[in-house]
Protein backbone atom coordinates (compact mmCIF):
# COMPACT_ATOMS: atom_id res chain seq x y z
CA UNK A 1 0.00 0.00 0.00
CA UNK A 2 0.89 3.49 -1.20
CA UNK A 3 -0.43 5.79 1.58
CA UNK A 4 -0.71 9.75 0.51
CA UNK A 5 -0.49 12.93 2.92
CA UNK A 6 -2.00 11.57 5.83
CA UNK A 7 -3.89 13.68 8.39
CA UNK A 8 -5.64 13.73 11.56
CA UNK A 9 -5.57 13.30 15.43
CA UNK A 10 -2.47 12.72 16.75
CA UNK A 11 -0.65 14.05 13.62
CA UNK A 12 3.46 14.40 14.40
CA UNK A 13 4.31 18.14 15.12
CA UNK A 14 7.08 17.93 11.95
CA UNK A 15 3.90 16.94 9.62
CA UNK A 16 2.84 19.37 7.02
CA UNK A 17 -0.80 18.98 8.95
CA UNK A 18 1.28 19.03 12.71
CA UNK A 19 2.45 22.39 11.97
CA UNK A 20 -1.05 23.82 10.32
CA UNK A 21 -3.12 22.84 13.41
CA UNK A 22 -0.14 24.22 16.03
CA UNK A 23 0.11 27.26 13.82
CA UNK A 24 3.93 26.76 13.13
CA UNK A 25 4.35 26.17 9.30
CA UNK A 26 6.35 28.81 8.52
CA UNK A 27 5.57 29.17 4.81
CA UNK A 28 3.46 27.58 1.78
CA UNK A 29 3.91 26.07 -1.49
CA UNK A 30 1.91 25.17 -4.36
CA UNK A 31 2.70 21.77 -4.30
CA UNK A 32 0.02 19.60 -5.11
CA UNK A 33 -0.99 16.69 -2.69
CA UNK A 34 -3.85 14.35 -1.75
CA UNK A 35 -5.04 14.31 1.72
CA UNK A 36 -5.99 11.26 3.23
CA UNK A 37 -7.17 10.69 7.06
CA UNK A 38 -5.51 8.50 9.68
CA UNK A 39 -9.34 6.98 9.97
CA UNK A 40 -9.95 6.17 6.77
CA UNK A 41 -6.60 4.52 6.35
CA UNK A 42 -7.44 2.10 9.75
CA UNK A 43 -10.73 1.70 7.81
CA UNK A 44 -8.94 0.70 4.69
CA UNK A 45 -6.55 -1.66 6.39
CA UNK A 46 -9.20 -3.13 8.18
CA UNK A 47 -10.87 -4.17 5.11
CA UNK A 48 -7.32 -5.99 3.84
CA UNK A 49 -7.52 -7.69 6.96
CA UNK A 50 -11.36 -9.50 6.50
CA UNK A 51 -10.77 -10.14 3.05
CA UNK A 52 -7.11 -12.30 3.94
CA UNK A 53 -8.66 -15.17 1.69
CA UNK A 54 -8.49 -13.47 -1.33
CA UNK A 55 -4.73 -12.37 -0.31
CA UNK A 56 -3.59 -14.10 -3.70
CA UNK A 57 -5.96 -12.22 -5.94
CA UNK A 58 -4.73 -8.75 -5.20
CA UNK A 59 -2.10 -6.62 -7.25
CA UNK A 60 0.93 -5.47 -5.59
CA UNK A 61 0.20 -2.17 -4.93
CA UNK A 62 -2.49 -0.12 -3.71
CA UNK A 63 -2.62 3.87 -3.47
CA UNK A 64 -4.58 4.97 -0.60
CA UNK A 65 -6.07 8.65 -0.56
CA UNK A 66 -8.86 10.43 -2.28
CA UNK A 67 -7.93 10.94 -5.82
CA UNK A 68 -8.23 14.33 -5.25
CA UNK A 69 -5.75 17.36 -5.93
CA UNK A 70 -5.20 20.34 -2.97
CA UNK A 71 -2.93 23.06 -3.29
CA UNK A 72 -0.93 23.06 -0.33
CA UNK A 73 -1.17 26.83 -0.45
CA UNK A 74 -5.07 26.77 -0.66
CA UNK A 75 -5.33 23.98 2.79
CA UNK A 76 -3.02 26.43 4.39
CA UNK A 77 -5.62 29.70 3.55
CA UNK A 78 -8.53 27.75 4.50
CA UNK A 79 -7.09 27.14 7.95
CA UNK A 80 -6.38 30.71 8.43
CA UNK A 81 -2.54 30.92 8.50
CA UNK A 82 -0.71 33.99 7.06
CA UNK A 83 2.80 32.40 6.18
CA UNK A 84 4.67 33.60 3.33
CA UNK A 85 4.48 31.45 -0.44
CA UNK A 86 7.44 29.94 -1.14
CA UNK A 87 8.57 28.63 -4.57
CA UNK A 88 10.91 25.64 -3.99
CA UNK A 89 12.80 23.88 -6.44
CA UNK A 90 13.70 20.71 -5.02
CA UNK A 91 14.40 17.65 -6.33
CA UNK A 92 13.76 15.51 -3.96
CA UNK A 93 10.21 17.17 -4.03
CA UNK A 94 7.55 16.18 -6.50
CA UNK A 95 5.53 18.76 -7.48
CA UNK A 96 1.85 16.52 -7.76
CA UNK A 97 1.19 13.78 -5.57
CA UNK A 98 -2.14 12.60 -5.96
CA UNK A 99 -3.40 8.49 -5.50
CA UNK A 100 -4.55 6.96 -8.77
CA UNK A 101 -7.87 5.17 -6.11
CA UNK A 102 -8.97 3.01 -9.64
CA UNK A 103 -7.85 -0.62 -8.00
CA UNK A 104 -8.87 0.57 -4.04
CA UNK A 105 -12.25 1.76 -5.56
CA UNK A 106 -12.69 -1.71 -7.66
CA UNK A 107 -11.99 -3.46 -4.12
CA UNK A 108 -15.23 -1.30 -2.85
CA UNK A 109 -12.73 1.13 -0.61
CA UNK A 110 -13.78 4.84 -1.00
CA UNK A 111 -12.03 7.63 0.97
CA UNK A 112 -15.08 9.45 3.52
CA UNK A 113 -13.43 12.66 4.91
CA UNK A 114 -11.96 16.05 4.00
CA UNK A 115 -9.11 17.65 4.64
CA UNK A 116 -11.48 20.47 4.99
CA UNK A 117 -14.07 19.32 7.54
Amino acid sequence: MRFETIFGEGASPFSLYGRIKNKTLQYKTDHIRDFVHVDDIAECLNMFINMRQYVYNLKSVYEIGTGNEHKVSDVVDHFGLDVPLKITDNSYEVDRSVADITEINKLGWVAKRSIYE
